[in-house]
C-alpha cells in the first residue's frame, strides 16, 4: 500500500466478513485505484520498533526534504588521478543504518550552514 501524503484522499469500505472472522474492505485512494485488503491477515507487532514521532517536511514538489545530521566516518578515495575525501552522513528523516557516502565538498556546497 502506498505511503500517505498531503495530497493523497483515502477512502476505505466495508465489504463484508472475511475468512476466520475478519473484516473484507476496499481502500480507495485518490492515485492509486483501489486495493482489496484482509484485516485478518493484519498481525499484531511484538518487540521493540523504532518509531519516528515526527513527519517528514515535503518539499513542493512533494519529495521530502533531508539535511545532514552529522557525519559517521570519513575514507579517502580515488577519483581519476586525485584522492578526494568522502563521509558517511546520516541525514534527518531517516535512520542512521540508512547513512549515505558523499563528497565533502560537494556537502559543504549543497550545505554551506552545515556544522559536523
Amino acid at each position: 500500500m502506498p505511503q500517505a501524503c498531503p495530497q493523497m484522499v483515502w477512502a476505505i469500505s466495508y465489504i463484508g466478513k472475511g475468512g476466520k472472522g475478519g473484516l473484507k474492505t476496499t481502500v480507495t485512494s485518490g492515485i492509486e485505484g483501489s486495493s482489496n485488503i484482509s484485516f485478518s491477515q493484519l498481525k499484531k507487532h511484538i518487540g521493540s520498533a523504532i518509531v519516528q514521532s515526527d513527519l517528514p517536511v515535503l518539499g513542493s514538489d512533494g519529495t521530502i526534504i533531508k539535511e545532514p545530521v552529522k557525519i559517521l566516518d570519513r575514507r579517502m578515495v580515488k577519483r581519476g588521478n586525485r584522492a578526494v575525501m568522502e563521509v558517511l552522513v546520516e541525514w534527518t528523516n531517516s535512520f542512521s543504518e540508512d547513512a549515505t557516502w558523499e563528497l565533502y565538498h560537494k556537502l559543504k556546497l549543497d550545505f554551506p550552514h552545515f556544522d559536523h
